[in-house]
């Protein structure tokens, strides 16, 4: 494993499957309201032109997300992205339902300082844990993991963090990296195209 470096390191860790179909695209197998996207718009993470630009409508509400499908409640899972600033440095990270009741686990996430809030739960989700990880460039990595109590279309999101105010076209952030794994934590990057790739 050569992240966060030049000098290798062997990866352990267990078997993971990504369920984010289309995990570098804000285009793709996508759900967006309110953002402008661009694919392969500047360098991610592992060096290639191949992370996406979204930029804010005028609009009160801004998401991007990926849906993938759960058949048990009681596994927890775990979401992840990479997200770095431009023009925004504040948003959500979400995992949820999509759909009634609209359960999700979600945290707050701040690229100026490298922080995120505790992850917490609602309409009967429950909160495992949130992260974020600093991988250079302006770029961290943030993650939530919890259950959600009703089987189906579920997602990993990003939101803005905009208290419903208007948004700014020329405001937004660049992502790359979209992750939706069964697991209590979020492993390392597995990238997707058209379907789901297990390590």
């Amino acid at each position: 494993d050569y992240s966060n470096g030049t000098c290798p390191s062997l990866l352990v860790e267990p078997q993971r499957t990504n369920l984010a179909l289309q995990s570098n695209s804000a285009v793709n197998s996508t759900v967006n309201v309110g953002y402008s996207a661009t694919d392969n718009n500047t360098t991610s993470p592992d060096g290639t032109t191949n992370a996406a630009r979204v930029l804010e409508d005028t609009s009160a509400l801004h998401l991007i997300q990926k849906t993938f499908s759960v058949a048990t409640t009681t596994t927890p899972y775990s979401v992840s992205f990479f997200v770095k600033a431009n023009g925004r440095t504040s948003g959500n990270i979400l995992y949820g339902l999509n759909g009634a009741p609209f359960s999700s686990v979600f945290a707050t996430f701040n690229l100026s300082n490298g922080t995120i809030t505790a992850a917490v739960g609602d309409s009967g989700a429950t909160a495992i844990s949130s992260s974020i990880e600093d991988f250079g460039n302006g770029w961290f990595r943030v993650s939530v993991s919890g259950t959600i109590p009703t089987a189906g279309t579920h997602y990993v999101r990003l939101q803005d963090a905009n208290g419903g105010a208007a948004g700014d076209p020329s405001k937004g952030f660049f992502v790359y990296g979209f992750q939706a794994e069964a697991g209590s934590y979020a492993t390392s990057y597995i990238p997707t195209t058209s379907a789901s790739v297990t390590r």
